[in-house]
């Protein structure tokens, strides 16, 4: 990222011509590699990034045990590795009076933030992927937990049933490991519905 004036200035005495999408160099704008090698940014200079984006393990896992009376299961969904890209929507949105924007977006390049995180949204190439907004891809979720308690058989007994299990539940639970926080890791855009969380509480009786 082009940090001050003056890296820009020094840049553009070294590369008079660079110009990126037709636009001379501001602070806060990332700057991009030369692929094709005529001194000025343009879709040319797209190249491939990485050798793959896809994670290299997508599994899930199921856990279980018993103790006594209480049984607990649980399922956590494992996508290891690959990369994932910031969404274009949520990179060239600006906030507004009327328009949320994720709070990554606090630590922006200002005059006075030039050490910031993220470039301006203003810049030439803000919704081209590149690797700047590309991060890994590893994503663990627990996707369903159930807890069981049996009542013990003296004390159904005494109420004239044979069983009588209490259960609770819960679906899309927690998020362990979430490569961009400011979405859910299920949907494209952050302007998506996240996905359901449910828990329910239920008895079963028997006779």
């Amino acid at each position: 990222m082009f940090r001050s004036q003056e890296e820009v200035d020094a840049f553009l005495a070294k590369n008079p011509k660079y110009t990126l999408n037709g636009s001379v160099p501001q602070p806060g704008w990332l700057y991009f590699e030369d692929i094709d090698g005529d001194g000025v940014i343009t879709d040319r200079d797209q190249t491939f990034l990485f050798d793959r984006t896809n994670p290299w393990l997508v599994t899930g896992i199921q856990l279980g045990f018993i103790y006594k009376t209480v049984d607990v299961r649980l399922n956590i969904g494992v996508n290891l590795g690959g990369k994932v890209f910031y969404d274009a929507d949520t990179r060239s949105t600006q906030a507004s009076i009327t328009k949320n924007v994720p709070a990554f977006w606090t630590d922006t390049w200002t005059p006075e933030n030039t050490d910031a995180k993220f470039p301006r949204y203003d810049d030439p190439y803000i919704r081209t992927n590149s690797d700047f907004w590309a991060v890994n891809g590893t994503t663990i979720r627990v996707n369903d937990l159930t807890i069981g308690y049996s009542l013990a058989p003296k004390t159904i007994r005494r109420i004239g049933l044979s069983t009588a299990r209490l259960v609770f539940s819960a679906n899309n639970l927690w998020t362990i490991v979430n490569p961009l926080k400011y979405k859910d890791p299920d949907t494209f855009s952050y302007l998506d519905y996240p996905t359901i969380r449910t828990t329910s509480i239920g008895i079963n009786l028997g006779l």
